[in-house]
C-alpha cells in the first residue's frame, strides 16, 4: 500500500537537572539541535539508472549560549530542577511524504512510493569560559555535518530496491554522530584566536560536551501518533532530555460530480482540483483513507495515486471509515465485518445493525431497535452506550447523539450509559478531527464550542458539510459550489463547483 503524507512534529521538550556537576546552582546548559528528512519533498525515483535522487531537508536553529530557559527560580539550574525547551528551538513542524516512484517499470517492482524518514541530531553543552561567537560558529559546523551525513545516507541507498531497515539507518546515524563531533571540534579551534587556544589548552574553562544522541524513524514507525523520546547522559552532571515525535495523516477533500462520472481531489489551496478516479455511486472517508462503491456496489479503495484503486470488498448496506480499518454492514443488515488490510478478506465481528457510525474516536452501531453499541476491538465484544438518536456525529474525542425529536443535542460521557445534554434543536450532526458541527432547524450551521449551550453560528444552509483535519467544507443548497470555512465569523471562500457529495479523508 502507498504511505500516507503525515503531519509531523518533532519536540524536544523538557531537560531534568539530575546531578549539575558544577556545583551547587552553577549549571547553564545550552541546546544544539538540527532537524532532518528523506522524503518526497527532495527526493524522487525517476528511473533505474538515476535511483533516488534529491537534497535532503536540514532545519537548524540557533547554537548560542543561554538558548534554554533557566529553571524554576530563572536563575540557575540545579539537581532536580527542569528547564523547558522553548518550542522555538526544540520544536519542527513538518509534513513527511512519500517518495515516489516515477519509472512506470521500478514501481511495478518496488511500489508508488518509498518510505520517508525524519529525525533530530541533538548536542547538550554546558557553558563555561567559551566567548560568544565561538558556540554559534561550532553549531554551524554541527549543521553542516549533519547535512553532509544525511546526505550520504540517502546516497547509500541509491539504487536500492528496498527501503532501508531500521538497523541500516541506525548504523549510518552513528557515523553522522561521529563525523559531527571531529567537525564541531575543528570549528571550535578554527574559531579560536592563537591566544585563546593556548588559554583554552591549558588553564581556561572550556564549555562541557554533555553529548549528543540521534533519532529517527520511519513511515512505519510513524504510524504511531506519539513516540516517546529520552536520553540520559551521566557526563559533566547528570542530565535527561526528553521528548515526542507526534503524526497524523494529511487531511483531504474529495468531491464526486455531479454526474458521478468522476472523483476529484482538492489540492490545498485556490480552486485546483485533481481528478483521481470515478465513475463510482458513492465515497466514504476517514483516518483509514478513501473508499468508493461501484455500480455493483463493490467496495475500492484508492491508493494515493490518480485512477490507482484496487476492489476490497463486495456490496454492503453502508460502510464507515475510522482509525484503523474500514467496516461494513452486510445487504440485509445482519451482520458487522471489518477489513482485514489485504485483499478481499474481512472478519465477521457482530451481528445485525441498523447503521454504522464511525471516526477517531471509534466504531458505533445502532441495532435493529435503535440502541447504540461501541466495539470494544475483538469480534461480538460490544457495549451498549445510549439509546435511540435521529442520528450521531463521531468525532476525535466522543460520539454525539441527536435526540430522536431532534430537539436536544448531547455528548458521550466515555463510560457507561451516562450522556450530557450540550445543545437545543437541530435538523443534523456532523463530526471530525476539527469538532462537532450541527444545522439548526432552519439549515444555518453552528460549530460547538465546548461548553454545554456554547455555539457559535459560522455559515448558512448547505445540502451537506464535511470536517476535516483542520477546517469544515460546505456543499451549497443546490450542489452548484463547494466552500471552505476560514477559521473566524461566518466567512467562507468558493473553492469548487458543482458536486454530487462531498467526503473528509486522510490521505
Amino acid at each position: 500500500m502507498p504511505h500516507s503524507t503525515l503531519n509531523l512534529t518533532i519536540a524536544l521538550e523538557n531537560l531534568h537537572c539530575h546531578d549539575e556537576g558544577d556545583g551547587l546552582g552553577n549549571a547553564a546548559p545550552y541546546l544544539w539541535p538540527v532537524f532532518f528528512k528523506i522524503d518526497g519533498h527532495g527526493f524522487a525515483v525517476r528511473s533505474a539508472a538515476s535511483g533516488l535522487s534529491g537534497k535532503p531537508v536540514v532545519e537548524s536553529r540557533n547554537g548560542r549560549h543561554g538558548n534554554l530557559d533557566r529553571s524554576e527560580d530563572g536563575k540557575t539550574v540545579d539537581a532536580g530542577h527542569d528547564v523547558r525547551i522553548p518550542a522555538e528551538l526544540g520544536t519542527w513542524e513538518s509534513t513527511l511524504r512519500p517518495i515516489p516512484v516515477l519509472d512506470p517499470t521500478l514501481r511495478g517492482i518496488v511500489g508508488d512510493d518509498l518510505p520517508g524518514f525524519a529525525g533530530v541530531v541533538v548536542v547538550l553543552m554546558e557553558e563555561d569560559g567559551w566567548p560568544a561567537d565561538i558556540p554559534r560558529k561550532a553549531y554551524a559546523a554541527l549543521v553542516e555535518a549533519v547535512s553532509e551525513g544525511v546526505e550520504e545516507v540517502a546516497a547509500e541507498f541509491k539504487h536500492a530496491m528496498t527501503a532501508p531497515t531500521k538497523a541500516e539507518i541506525d548504523a549510518k546515524l552513528k557515523a553522522i554522530k561521529d563525523a559531527a563531533d571531529g567537525k564541531v571540534v575543528d570549528a571550535v579551534k578554527s574559531a579560536m584566536s592563537g591566544a585563546e587556544k593556548a588559554w583554552f589548552s591549558t588553564f581556561g574553562d572550556n564549555d562541557d560536551h554533555v553529548g549528543t544522541q540521534a533519532w529517527v524513524f520511519s513511515h512505519a514507525e510513524l504510524a504511531s501518533p506519539v513516540i516517546d523520546i529520552t536520553k540520559r547522559w551521566r557526563n559533566e552532571g547528570d542530565w535527561t532530555i526528553s521528548g515526542s515525535f507526534k503524526s497524523r495523516k494529511s487531511s483531504g477533500l474529495c468531491a464526486l460530480t455531479p454526474d458521478r462520472t468522476a472523483v476529484a481531489r482538492y489540492n490545498g489551496s485556490g480552486t485546483s482540483w485533481t481528478k483521481i478516479g470515478g465513475p463510482v455511486t458513492r465515497l466514504y472517508g476517514g483516518d483509514y483513507g478513501l473508499f468508493a462503491t461501484n455500480s455493483a456496489g463493490d467496495l475500492w479503495r484508492y491508493l494515493g495515486t490518480p485512477d490507482r484503486w484496487e476492489r476490497v470488498g463486495w456490496p454492503g448496506a453502508s460502510f464507515v471509515v475510522t482509525r484503523d480499518s474500514v467496516y461494513g454492514l452486510t445487504p440485509d443488515r445482519t451482520a458487522v465485518f471489518r477489513y482485514s488490510g489485504s485483499g478481499m478478506a474481512w472478519t465477521r465481528i457482530g451481528g445485525a445493525a441498523s447503521q454504522l457510525y464511525g471516526g477517531d474516536y471509534g466504531l458505533f452501531a445502532t441495532n435493529p431497535s435503535g440502541d447504540l453499541w461501541r466495539y470494544l476491538g475483538t469480534p461480538d465484544k460490544w457495549e451498549r452506550v445510549g439509546g435511540r438518536g435521529a442520528s450521531f456525529a463521531v468525532t476525535r474525542e466522543s460520539v454525539y447523539r441527536l435526540a430522536s425529536d431532534r430537539k436536544t443535542v448531547h455528548r458521550y460521557s466515555g463510560s457507561g450509559t451516562a450522556w450530557t445534554r450540550i445543545g437545543g434543536a437541530a435538523s443534523q450532526l456532523y463530526g471530525g478531527d476539527y469538532g462537532l458541527f450541527a444545522t439548526s432547524p432552519s439549515g444555518d450551521i453552528w460549530r460547538y464550542l465546548g461548553t454545554p449551550d456554547k455555539w457559535e453560528a459560522i455559515g448558512g444552509p448547505g445540502a451537506s458539510f464535511a470536517v476535516t483535519r483542520d477546517t469544515v467544507f460546505g456543499l451549497t443548497p443546490d450542489r452548484g459550489a463547494v466552500y471552505r470555512y476560514s477559521g473566524s465569523g461566518t466567512s467562507w471562500t468558493a473553492v469548487g463547483g458543482p458536486a454530487h457529495s462531498i467526503v473528509a479523508f486522510y490521505s
